[in-house]
This record gives C-alpha cells, structure tokens and sequence, in this order.
C-alpha cells in the first residue's frame, strides 16, 4: 500500500511539474517600423533583472546599432554615382568580374561589396546587400559599348574631336584594338599598310590622339592616349598603374580567350572539343578579339566578353570620372586631363613606391607625376608578345615539334591553328585588314612612355579630434580650449591631400612598408580579387575619408563646408553629363649616377657569384642571407608582425587563445550556447534522474534513503562539469594575468609614449601646419590598428560610450545639402571609434582602445581645467539648485564636503590637490561631473516610485540628443547648447541649462563609464600635466615627499593614507552615479531592459504615421525609447558593485557596540560614532583592526597597498610624458581595483568589474617572444627599421641559421599547436564530465554515495587540476625567461632565466613548450579514455531502467513470468540494431528482481554470490584480529614476516571448517527428504 500511494503521488508531482515549465515560453507579434536606426535582431537581448544582464543589453544594444535604412532609400542618381565610384576602390583590375546577376562570380563581387560597407563604412548587413545587388545591376545597365574619335590634343574639348576615317568609323572596340592602338604599334608598323582600317592621317594632325568614349546624346570621351605611343597621357598610366597590380604572364589582362584556368581543357583534344561545342560565332565573341569595351555609370571600363565580364580599370582610378575645379569651384581644363590619387589602387602604389615621382606643375599649385618605368606586360619581338591561352595560366600554345615542323610546310590542321583562324577570321574581316592570315596569338604590348601628367590628391579627411592649435611648447594650449580648426569654428570634414609639396604625403593607407604588399598580393591569384588595402594594412579611417571624399565630389561637387575645395568633382552634373546615365534599378633611382651605381653593384655581385674561386665565402654570405631572409619573412607571417616599432605582432585572424591563456566557454559563441543549453536542462536532468530513482525504488534495486542521497548528488554533482572546466580555465587565466602584468604593463607604456611624442608635435600649431596634423592624427590612429585589424592594444570594457565620436557642426549641416547629409549619417552615425564588440552577446564587456581611453581622458580634462584653473565656460560650482535633486545623504554629505576635504588632508589622511591645495577647490575629478544639472535632473531622487505611474508620451532617462557631441567640439570649445539644438531639440530646455552644464554632462559620461577616469583625473588634480609634452611630473609627485611620504602619513602615524582619495569617490561619486542606476533597477523590474526587435530607439517619431496609428507599435516605440534614454543616466560599475555580496548588510562592532551597515558601499550608512574609513592611518587613528572593518573597507586597503607597488615600478620610465604616465598609473590603479571588487563565484554568475588587467590574449606569442629574446639577448626591443633591423633580424644576424628554423619549429608548437589542444582538452572535459556524472549517479550499487564520488573524482577532477597544473607551470616557466621592461630606477626585483645566447634561448623555449604540449597530450587522452568509456554507457543505462520498470509493471499487473519474459525479448529483440544496450540493462535489472524464471535463478545466483562475499569480508577481518594477537603474544620476527601466509591460512580453515558444516547439513538435509518421502510412499 505505502509503495503504490507513494508511486501515485510521485506520478502526479512529475505530470504537474512538466506541465508548469511548459508553460513558460509565451509568442509575440512583432510589427516592424519603417523609420529610424534599430538595433540588430541577434543583439536584441533581455535582462532578467541582474546588473550582469542589464551590461550585458546595453551592450548589445551599441554592438547591434543598425543603420536606418530609409535614409538611403529613393537616393538620387547623384548619390548613387558616387557610392559606385566609391565602391570601385574595392575593385582588382582583371579579377573583378560582375557577371550577371545570378552567376557565381557576381555574388563574390557582391559579397565583396557587402563587407566593404558593412565594415568600412557602417553600412548595417541589410542595406549593404541591398545596395551592392542594386549597384552592381546599374554597372550591367548602365554600360556602354566604346566607340573612337580622334583629336589633335591630349586635353581636347567634345567639339574638338572628330571621327575615324576608316573601318574604326562604325566599330565597336574590343580590348585587341585597345592593345594594338595604345602601344603605337598601329602607327609604328601598320600605318602604312592598313589605310583601310586607320584611315589617312592616322597619328598625325587631327588624328594624334586617340579617344574612345560612347555616344548617349553626343560623343563623351572615358579614355584618350598617344596614337604614336610616345607621350603619356592620364588615361594612358591609369590603365598602366591598374595592369601592374596583375600578373599578366598568367594571362591577366592578356589571355586570347574569356576563359579562366580550369574552365576548359587547354590541350588540343580539349580546343577541337571547344570548336565544336560552342560554334564559330560563339568562339569569336569569347575572345581578345570579339571581346567589346563598355564604361558604366561610374566610369568603370569593362571587358564584354561572352563569358565574363571584367573590370579592367575601376572608375575611381579613371581620370575620366574626374574633373578638375580651380579654388573658386569653377570647371579647370578638361575632364580626364589629370590623374587623381585619391583611391585605394594609388595609394597603394605610393606605398609600394611604385607611383613615380613628383614635381610642381606650370600653374600655381598644380602637380605633375611622372610614373615610374616598369615592366607590365610580357616581352616579345618587336613589341609583340604571345597571348596566354586562358586567364590564369602562363601557357601560350598546345603545339609540338611535329605541329610547328607541319605549319612550315603549309598545313595548318592544328587545333589550335583553326581556333586561331576562327577568332582573328572575323575580326580581320570586319577591320579589313591586310596580309594579316595570322597563325599564332599575339598581340602589341604596350610599355611606359616618356613625359609627365598632370596629378591631383586633394582628400576629405575627418577631425575627430580638434586638437590642433596647441601650444606644446609652453604647457599649455590657447585660453578657452584645447585646440581650434584653421576654419575658425569647428567643422569635422577638412582639405586635406596625398600630395605634400613634391612628395607624397608620409604614411597615409599604410602603417609600414614591409607590412603592406598590397601592390603585389594577386601576382599568384587564380579566383576572384579585390582590393585588399583593408584593416589589416591601414586603418579603417582611410576608407571613411575615401567615402566622404567621393560624397563631398559628387554630391558637392568638390566643396567643403570650410569655403576650401577637393580640387576636383565628379564628371557628372546637370548639363555635363560625361559618364552614361544610370537606368533601371620605389625605390626610385632618378640620376645617372644611381642608375650607373646600381649597373656596378650588379655587375660586381655576378662576378662573385659565377667566379670559380674568388666567390667562394660570397657565394656562402648570398645563400645564408637568402635563407635568413625567407626563414624570417615566414616566422613574420605567422607571428603577424614586421618584428619592429613599440608594437606586439598579432595575425590577421585574432582568436580566443592566447599563447599563455585558454579561452573559457563562454568566450567562443558555439561552446556558450553549449555551456547554457547543459544549464538549462538541469533542471530537466534532475527531474529525469528523479524518475529513474523512483524506478529503482520500485524494483527493490535500491532503498529509498539510497534513492534520495542518489538524487541530491545528482543535483548537487550537475553542475560539476560546468565548474570544472570554469575553475580550472578560470583560475590558470588569473594567474597567468597576475604573473604577466607587470611584465605587459612596458607594452602600454612604451605605446603610449611614441604616440603622445607625435601627437604633441602635430597638434602644435608653432611647429605644425593643419595639413600635417590632420595626415599625422590618420597616421598615429593607423599604427594603432597595425596588425590585427581593430586597435593594437585594446582592453575589456563594461560602457559603450555615451558622446558621440564624429559630429558634424551646426554649420557645416546648413552648408552642406540635404543629399551629402543623408548618405554621410553611414560616418556620423556609425559604430564609435575605438570600440570593438564581442559576438558573444552574453558577455559583460567589449573592448576599448588603449589609446582612445588615453585621448579621451587627456582632452576633455585639458578641455576644462588648464594648470590647475577652470577654463572660460566651464562651472564647478554646485549650488541648492543642483542638490535639491539628490538623496538627502549625498546633500548633506556634500554640505560638509570642504570642511571633510580639508580635514582628510591637515591629518594627512590624503593628499594635497596641485599647488598645495588642500580645500577641495580643485578637486575636478568630483565637481565637474557634480555640478551639471542634466544629470542631475534626469536623474533626480524624487522620480524614483514614479515609472509603473509613466504614461505613453511621457519618459524618464536621459534625451539621446544631450549626447550628441564629440570630443572635437569639446577641444575647440564650440557652443555646445546652440550645436546640440537642432532639428526641434531644445538642448537648453528653455534656458535651463547652458554650454557648462553639458561639458558637467561630458564629465559624468566618463565618470559612468569606468572607475579609471577618476583615477587618471586624480593625478591630473595633483599637478600632473595634461598636456602631451610635459615630462618628469610622475617623478616630480611620487618623490615630492621624503619617505615614501606620498603614499604614507609619515607626518603622523607612518601608515597608508589613501592617495587614492576613495573617500570622495564613495561618498560623493558613487552615491551620486546610483542616482540613476535606482531608476533603471526600477524600470527593470517593472517593464523590463530589452528592445523590441524591428522598431526604432531614436527620438522625435511618435508622430511617424506608422507608430501614432498603431497601438502596439507606439508602446513599444515608448519602451525603447525610455530602455535608449536610461542608459544616459545609467552607471555598470556601480551597478555591479551593487550585485555582489559585500554590498549586503554587515554587521561591524566598535567600542563594544555592534551596528549593522546596510549598505557597506555608501559612508552615509555607517554609524556617526564609527565612520567609515579609507586608509590604515585612518584606522590606526580610530583605535580599529582589520577585523573590525566591513568587507569594502578591506578590499580599499589592499587596492592602495597593490597599487603603490605598481607605481613605484613606472618610476623607471620617469622621463616618458605626463600623459603616458597617467594613463599607465590609473590604468594599474583601475586593475587592481576592479580585480578586488569584483565578487568571482565557482557555482552562479560572477560579477566581475573590468578591465582587470591588460588583455593577454591581445599579447600574442610575438609579445612574450620578443621579451623573451629581449631579455636573454639585451637587444632592444623598439629599434626601428633600418640600419639595426628588427629584433629577429638582429639576433639572426648575429647568430646562424639553426637560431631561424629553431624559430620556426617554435612558432608552430606556439602559434599553433598548443592553443589548439588546450580548446580541445577543455571541451572535451566539459563533456565527459556531464557523462560521469550521468553514469555515476546512475550507478546501482549500496555504496552509491561513496562510488558516485570516486568515479567523478577519477574521470573529472584529476583531468581538471591537470589542465590547471600544466597552465600554471606553463605561465610561471614562461614568465622566468621574460624582462620587465626597463629597471633604470627600482632596479631588478625578481629573478629572470638568461641564457645569452639565442639559439640556446629559442631551443629551450621549444624544449618547454614540447613538454607543455605533452602533457597536455596526457590530459586529454585521459579525457578521452573516459569519454570513451562512458559514452555510449549512459543510455543504455537509462534505457534499461526504464524497460526494467515496464517489465514490473508488467508483472504487478498480472501479465505473468511467461508475457514478461515474452515481451523482454521482443523488446531485445525490436531495439537490437539501435539499443542493445537497453537490452542488456534490463535483463540485469531482471536478474536483480527476478522477474522472469530466468531472471529469478539469476537472482538467486546474484544473492549467493552477494552473501559469499561478504562472508569472506568477515573471515578476513577475523583472520587478521587472530594473526596480530599471535604475532604480539609469541613476539617473533618470523611470525611478522610471514604475517600475510598467516592470514591466508586462518582463511582457508574457516572456509573448511564452513564447507564441512555446510555438507554436513546438506546430508542431513538429505537424509530428511529421504525419510520424508518414503514416508509418503509408504503413505499411498
């Protein structure tokens, strides 16, 4: 009865408990808004009411900003011609092909065009595929068929231009006469002959120049060069320059047919198959010869052919695209006349210096370029090469000896003879032409000219900055601001240009030579290219001035806002319409002297390297520095660095592993969508797992006491994988960041440093002009992003940023027109500078640029405060009007504030601010962001309560367009009310606020943002300089006191003081930024922080038809407007900090009494008798001990202690800049910070603040490499190019070859192998580990506690402390081999491995990492022996149990022994092929219970064996009780040594004296059945 009332109450809980989880999950509608930028469907993720989920949406709210498409919709034809244009700086001669529009080599180019915009100019994914489909389909509309006219000049107008004499009169030109009339090969050798074709005169007189064009409403010229192929002409080196970028041997750009390699067989069995499959016709038009030349609508000149259609130049490199404007914008010349830089193939080649040379034009500030002399296409005879077969291949001809032996006697029956004839039949026919019964492929190549061209480089460059101006020089910069724009006031898009006098200008498109081999990256390329001049050779800035250059040409025609001009427009306006309509959807060596120098030097080299005997050691040096150079060009690649300047190498593909550490699950996308998969259905493995105990329960298998110990290890046991594999990957990383951090902490020094030294000399208007400001801030921005695409140094983040990174004036917008504003939103409005975002959107961080943060903090604090003063328009002055909106603690806390500043200060709590001020009058790190009443406002304690009351139309949070300003309008001090008041908005709310209170806002939005700006503006208020020339202050200020006297009260007690100030940051900071916080918990928790997906955030749309119509759509414009506002008032640090468990309750004890803190943070909470305090001279002074302190007042006072070591460690670089000492020290202040305030928990969702320290896996094996080498080898790790070469160069120089291949064999096991079997290994244990657990739990035995954790101990915990074991050595062995950086001052404090030279360094770095990787090896195959064992085990256990517990139901049921055993083999039987490992477990559960006759004699037989085994348990312990009182009585050595004999015997004579009686009551047994039955026989 007890067991089926139990069974029935179980049964129905389970039916319940299903029932409620699956009605969790609810649908929803969603109705998709046309206007207004939203946020990406993947991003739009949902708080579930934590500080980690809150962070974590906000974001992916900035990651998942999208573009609002409809800004780009009904563009007209103006705008779409010049994001063509644009679009063709993506284009490589030859290897674009735009097919048609199904095809697959149209979608590569589509896709191509997809990730341009999307990654280069902001373009969301949508709308970049909308317009690469729709762009590429006006190329194939658009385009016209080339047509020639003549001309007496090179820069003849339309009217000048007249038309062919002979057959050219009515063709169309193919790219075989294109080759045949530009290299003058026409004029040279056929003139005289082919009059029927090129007509009299040709070359001469009217006929001079070529010019081919097509005719749409007249005749428009796209190309013109030299009939007689002497002079240049633009046109002429554009076509040039684009061949060079090919490997024409292999057929590029000159290929006989439109096939590529691969599409058909070239042999001549495959070119009979090709004549007779395709026809004569066919064949013609898939030929050099049949293939016609087109232009589009953005200037592109494309090869027609009958199977691909190519662009052979893209429009932006065509001069015809271009026309030049003087400085009064008027029309200058004619178009086509002068060839422009600006585009990604030119700027290339200026920085391969393959461009040419520069000097000054006949007209003032004109330029001409004569190209460099190179060889582009493939020699011949007399100007004549072979055509190559195909695209692609070098093969000229399928012909043998014997076909050419048979061509000599007149028998032309090749194959390739007749497809020869065929193709050249009809082109010869329709040009007329004479004795030209052609019998091989060839064509006229032609070559480089003499003479120069008229060049132009005019840029739009955007100043996102506005820091020019500055006077470095004097430590200070101009009265009201930072900086200032030569314009007057601000404007960001400005004239800048590639030309610099008569060079070009220094370092824009690349970040150095060696790293930027664009020019020559297709030479071996068969498939299709595209320009890669991307983020991993330049900065992704060049491609957003490229943009806005082309908009600024073609929608402004070339004027700028600042009254300046590009020099140029796009050759189409009203009127001029030049292009075809758009329809339907070096090393240069100038002197004879280099040249007859070069010409010795080769000559003497071959002399050494042919001569038998005299060569002999420089044969050897050659070879060596041959192999030296290829060894270390390829250890480059896979380090991902040229191995010199400041910054660590990275590849191009950044991973989640760095070479000391191991990326956790919840890094990689598809491991955390694993990782919350298991941790979801926990709650559904548990309930499985209650079922099978219960099973077990009623198969008498186990007790219910076992059953329930056996489900609560189950439940507790289940999240065993999950910390596991947290813990070991986890703590391995925190020790790897804890032993590397001092060491790293030289790279962020290092850099920052070279970057302030450049930057202070740009913006130094007395040393610098605008231009070579705005090329050096490109150039710095691109060094940042040298290697790995995004900023070299980049950290975790918790905030996006609130302030805008690029905003255009009020001016410029009233200049500009609607159409240049619409499609430049894509620059203004895309993702922020500097920051770079996790894909995995659970995350709690993104990533910001070192150096931004530096910029940042440097200019809006020099913007506001200058030696130690406010600036003209800048308030720190807070009066009742702006505490009348804070928490009556904060206003009363504030009140006191001097008076408590002072106080901290004369008891040498604290430090004295700049100057010796000691009243909190400059202390501008608390007022500033205090004294600003938007914040304030928004922000404001008597909203809190109010939200669940908010009404449709009303909102809370902050207006986004309070944010809508840059930190170039804060250096040059632009009206920030009047900029901000635009489009309806009224920033100063009726003249509420003025210009500082937004700069207040300024402060606050760093202030939010993280806790290092508190600390970077701390040392600025104690007299650090924030201008980016001032050296020695560090110094100057750690020293100023005798003692150590800066970081202890060595005037009072000789303890810490807290130099930190953490007093104002907790008691007026953190208070102040919760204001906020408050309303977004509370938003939170009443209607929830999410986006809806499809419908707009921004502002100003309520009254869009599509939202004021519908109800729905308007609520949910309503929450995502107030979810977009909240984050304007809304601080994650604190926030965090308020989600871990020392913000709780504490209770603390003082002078007998007890009090309870209720909110540990906020000093307002602590009791009057006992405050809190910040520093050990604090304490000592209230008579406390460490003990008596809340968990918050400890974790303080170990961040001053950790963080004074770190300082005392910068002094060494104490005559680096101000700022890069700043940054440095706040930064290491900010680490130590975040890692004692962050709440880690094994089991549950940590809190963790960051960034805790430099990124490692940002520091990839060339950074800890080069320290290494560094450190052994003394050589110096910045050197520059040049003279010294790199630090691998360098050390190969001075060593031999074994050094680079050992360098080789390194890079593998580093690069490689390593990182990748640690993702293995942790995988693999996250998985096996789920299996042990399963099969463990699962495990039917009476010591089920005890066996559970054995097995899970063996198979999960041993692999795990393993993993962290081989980790931890791994980073310690490591880190011994490594320098510190510099040691001038401290000297060195730890011990580091030397071993001099550096072929013993690189091999014993090898040795290690061939042991790190075998034992790793060891790990995982321990892993993968569990995995295998306990695999496919777990189902057949639960399989077997389930079918065990139908056969007893089955047999509860009455079905009988028969049925049961019946159906156990139909079962068996039906589930053979899938689970016979059910089977198998239910026959064992039978032969438990014994529920067949079979399974009752099995049993039987279980119970026998059972019962005999724990018999001979007891004859042991028995055995061994009797040997050890023998062995102590008798005292005999020999009785010791024979003690395990002992043992046996006394075992075997119980087992005799039990079988003795056993048979004797068997046979008394017998003996009584005996008598029984013959009883019964007498009986009957």
């Amino acid at each position: 009865m007890v067991k089926k009332l139990f069974k029935k109450l179980a049964t129905v809980g389970m039916v319940l408990l299903l029932l409620s989880t699956s009605l969790l999950s609810t649908a929803s509608s969603v109705v998709y808004a046309e206007e207004g930028n939203k946020v990406s469907s993947d991003r739009t993720t949902r708080s579930s009411g934590g500080a980690n989920d809150r962070v974590s949406t906000y974001i992916n709210f900035a990651a998942g900003k999208k573009l609002d498409a409809s800004i780009l919709k009904n563009l007209n034809t103006t705008q779409l011609r010049f994001m063509g244009v644009f679009l063709s700086n993506f284009y490589t001669p030859w290897m674009t092909d735009l097919g048609n529009s199904s095809d697959e080599t149209s979608k590569t180019a589509q896709d191509n065009m997809v990730k341009a915009l999307k990654d280069y100019v902001s373009f969301d994914e949508g709308t970049a595929k909308t317009f690469a489909s729709y762009l590429q389909g006006i190329s194939r509309a658009s385009a016209k068929e080339l047509k020639i006219r003549f001309a007496s000049s090179p820069n003849a107008k339309d009217s000048e231009l007249v038309s062919a004499k002979g057959k050219y009169k009515d063709l169309s030109i193919t790219y075989a006469d294109l080759l045949y009339l530009m290299s003058g090969y026409a004029y040279s050798a056929d003139r005289g002959t082919q009059t029927e074709l090129l007509g009299e005169g040709f070359g001469t007189g009217d006929y001079r120049y070529v010019y081919l064009g097509f005719e749409e409403n007249g005749f428009h010229p796209v190309m013109n060069f030299d009939a007689q192929g002497k002079e240049h002409t633009a046109s002429y080196v554009a076509f040039m320059k684009a061949m060079e970028m090919v490997d024409t041997e292999k057929g590029y750009g000159f290929a006989a047919l439109d096939f590529k390699k691969g599409e058909i067989d070239v042999t001549q069995s495959g070119l009979k198959e090709l004549i007779d499959s395709i026809g004569e016709d066919k064949l013609y038009q898939s030929s050099i010869y049949g293939s016609k030349l087109a232009v589009d609508a953005f200037g592109d000149i494309i090869w027609m052919g009958a199977n691909h259609q190519y662009i052979i130049l893209p429009g932006a490199m065509n001069p015809y695209t271009w026309q030049q404007i003087d400085g009064n914008g008027k029309d200058y010349g004619t178009p086509g006349s002068a060839y422009n830089l600006a585009n990604a193939q030119s700027i290339a080649h200026i920085n391969n210096n393959t461009m040419g040379t520069l000097s000054e034009g006949s007209a003032k500030g004109t330029h001409n370029l004569t190209p460099s002399a190179t060889s582009v296409f493939p020699t011949g005879n007399a100007g004549v090469a072979d055509l190559r077969l195909v695209v692609g291949s070098s093969q000229t001809s399928t012909k043998s000896f014997w076909d050419s032996a048979a061509n000599f006697f007149g028998n032309w029956t090749n194959p390739q003879d007749t497809l020869t004839n065929l193709v050249q039949g009809e082109y010869q026919t329709q040009r007329g032409l004479k004795d030209k019964s052609k019998t091989s492929l060839q064509e006229p190549t032609p070559y480089y000219l003499s003479g120069s061209v008229p060049v132009m480089g005019g840029l739009a460059m955007l100043d996102d900055l506005g820091a020019y101006g500055s006077k470095s020089d004097t430590g200070d910069s101009s009265k009201d601001s930072f900086g200032s724009t030569p314009s007057g006031s601000y404007k960001a898009v400005q004239k800048g240009d590639l030309i610099n006098g008569t060079s070009f200008a220094s370092g824009f498109g690349k970040v150095s030579v060696s790293d930027t081999a664009w020019g020559n990256s297709y030479k071996s390329t068969e498939k299709q290219g595209y320009a890669k001049l991307d983020s991993s050779g330049t900065a992704k800035a060049v491609w957003q001035y490229l943009y806005t250059t082309y908009a600024i040409a073609g929608i402004e025609e070339g004027k700028l806002a600042t009254g300046d001009n590009l020099g140029y427009r796009i050759n189409h306006k009203p009127g001029a319409e030049n292009l075809p309509k758009i329809t339907g959807e070096s090393i240069k060596a100038s002197s004879q002297d280099g040249e007859d120098g070069i010409t010795k030097s080769i000559r003497d080299w071959l002399y050494y390297l042919l001569h038998p005997t005299d060569g002999f050691l420089y044969f050897v040096t050659w070879i060596t520095n041959k192999l030296n150079a290829f060894v270390l060009s390829w250890h480059n690649d896979m380090v991902g660095t040229s191995g010199v300047g400041v910054l660590p190498g990275t590849s191009r593909y950044i991973g989640f592993s760095g070479y000391v550490t191991t990326p956790e699950l919840t890094d990689m996308q598809w491991t955390d969508a694993m990782l919350k998969w298991y941790q979801s259905i926990i709650i559904y493995l548990v309930i499985g797992f209650f079922v099978i105990m219960m099973a077990y329960t009623l198969l008498g298998v186990l007790t219910i006491q076992k059953a329930i110990l056996g489900l609560i290890l189950f439940s507790v046991m289940s999240y065993v994988p999950v910390v596991a594999t947290t813990a070991s990957v986890t703590l391995s990383n925190r020790f790897a960041n804890w032993v590397f951090g001092n060491k790293f902490a030289y790279w962020g020094i290092v850099q920052q440093q070279a970057y302030f030294a450049d930057l202070a000399d740009s913006i130094d208007s007395q040393n610098s002009t605008y231009q070579n400001y705005l090329l050096n801030l490109y150039k710095e921005n691109a060094q940042e992003s040298r290697n790995q695409g995004g900023d070299n140094m980049v950290l975790r983040w918790q905030a996006p940023k609130k302030m805008a990174n690029l905003v255009l004036s009020k001016e410029e917008e009233k200049q500009y027109s609607d159409s240049f504003l619409n499609v430049i939103k894509v620059i203004t409005k895309g993702k922020s500078s500097g920051e770079s975002f996790s894909d995995n959107t659970s995350a709690t961080y993104m990533y910001r640029s070192y150096t931004d943060l530096a910029n940042v903090s440097m200019f809006m604090y020099g913007d506001f405060v200058s030696n130690g003063k406010t600036r003209e328009g800048v308030s720190t002055s807070i009066t009742s009007s702006n505490t009348s909106t804070w928490s009556p603690s904060l206003k009363e806390n504030w009140n006191n504030f001097s008076s408590t500043y002072l106080s901290d200060r004369k008891n040498g709590y604290a430090l004295n601010d700049g100057g010796g001020s000691n009243d909190g009058s400059q202390a501008y790190r608390v007022k500033l962001p205090l004294s600003g009443n938007i914040y304030s406002d928004a922000a404001s304690v008597d909203k809190q309560g109010t939200i669940k009351d908010l009404q449709l139309g009303k909102y809370v949070g902050l207006d986004q367009r309070f944010f809508k300003f840059s930190i170039a309008q804060l250096n040059t001090n632009s009206d920030l009310i009047s900029e901000l008041s635009r489009d309806g908005f009224d920033a100063s709310a009726g003249g509420k606020y003025g210009s500082e209170d937004v700069k207040s806002l300024a402060a606050y939005g760093v202030m939010s943002e993280n806790p290092f700006y508190y600390f970077s503006w701390s040392l600025y208020d104690q007299g650090l300089s924030s201008n980016p020339n001032t050296k020695e202050g560090f110094r100057d200020l750690l020293l100023s006191k005798s003692d150590s006297g800066y970081f202890y009260n060595a005037e009072h007690n000789n303890e810490m003081r807290d130099y930190l100030d953490f007093r104002s940051m907790f008691t007026y900071l953190i208070p102040y930024l919760k204001q906020g916080n408050d309303l977004v918990r509370e938003w939170d928790k009443t209607y929830g922080v999410f986006f809806y997906d499809g419908v707009t955030y921004e502002e100003g749309h309520e009254k869009d038809p599509e939202i004021a119509n519908n109800p729905e759509m308007a609520q949910k414009y309503w929450h995502n407007v107030n979810v977009a506002r909240l984050y304007n008032i809304y601080t994650p640090w604190v926030d965090l900090m308020y989600d871990t468990s020392y913000a709780k309750a504490e209770r603390i004890s003082y002078q007998g009494e007890t009090y309870t803190v209720e909110d540990p943070i906020n000093p307002a909470s602590y009791p009057k008798e006992r405050p809190m305090v910040f520093s050990k001279s604090e304490m000592y002074d209230y008579g406390l001990s460490e003990d008596q302190l809340t968990t918050v007042e400890r974790k303080i006072m170990k961040v001053s202690e950790k963080t004074m070591a770190r300082w005392f460690d910068l002094l060494n670089y104490y005559t680096f800049t101000d700022v890069a000492l700043n940054t440095s020290a706040a930064m290491e202040a900010n680490f130590i910070f975040n890692q004692e305030f962050s709440d880690t928990r094994l089991v549950g969702k940590s809190v963790n603040l960051y960034p805790q320290s430099f990124e490692l896996k940002n520091f990839t094996y060339d950074a800890f490499l080069r320290m290494i080498i560094a450190n052994s080898t003394g050589e110096s790790l910045v050197a520059d190019e040049g003279e010294h070469g790199s630090v691998y160069e360098r050390v190969m120089k001075n060593s031999s070859l074994t050094t680079g291949i050992s360098l080789l064999i390194l890079d593998v096991l580093a690069i490689y192998s390593i990182p990748l079997i640690k993702i293995v290994t942790i995988i693999a244990l996250f998985v096996s580990a789920i299996l042990v657990v399963l099969i463990a739990s699962l495990s039917i035995d009476d010591s089920i506690g005890k066996s559970t954790l054995k097995k899970v101990s063996k198979a999960v915990a041993i692999p795990a402390l393993g993993f962290f074991g081989v980790s931890v050595g791994m980073s310690w062995i490591v880190s011994k081999f490594m320098g510190g950086g510099s040691k001038a001052v401290t000297g060195i404090t730890d011990s580091t491995v030397v071993l001099g030279d550096p072929t013993m360094t690189v091999i014993a770095m090898m040795v290690i990492n061939v042991v790190v990787f075998i034992l790793y090896w060891k790990v995982l195959v321990s892993v993968w022996k569990t995995l295998r064992k306990y695999g496919g085990t777990v189902f057949s256990h639960i399989g077997g149990v389930l079918a065990g517990a139908a056969l007893t139901g089955a047999a509860m049921l009455g079905i009988g022994a028969k049925v049961a055993k019946d159906t156990t083999k139909a079962v068996a039987s039906g589930a053979k092929s899938a689970v016979s490992g059910t089977a198998k477990a239910a026959s064992a559960i039978d032969g438990r219970v014994g529920i067949t006759s079979k399974g009752s004699q099995r049993a039987q037989r279980r119970a026998e064996e059972k019962a005999r085994l724990r018999q001979d348990r007891q004859d042991f312990r028995k055995a061994k009780s009797r040997q050890r009182d023998e062995m102590f009585r008798n005292r005999s050595f020999n009785g010791w040594l024979n003690r395990h004999q002992t043992v046996t015997n006394y075992m075997n004579d119980e087992k005799r004296k039990r079988n003795i009686k056993h048979d004797m009551e068997i046979n008394s047994e017998a003996r009584r059945e005996f008598r029984e039955e013959k009883k019964n026989n007498k009986d009957k």
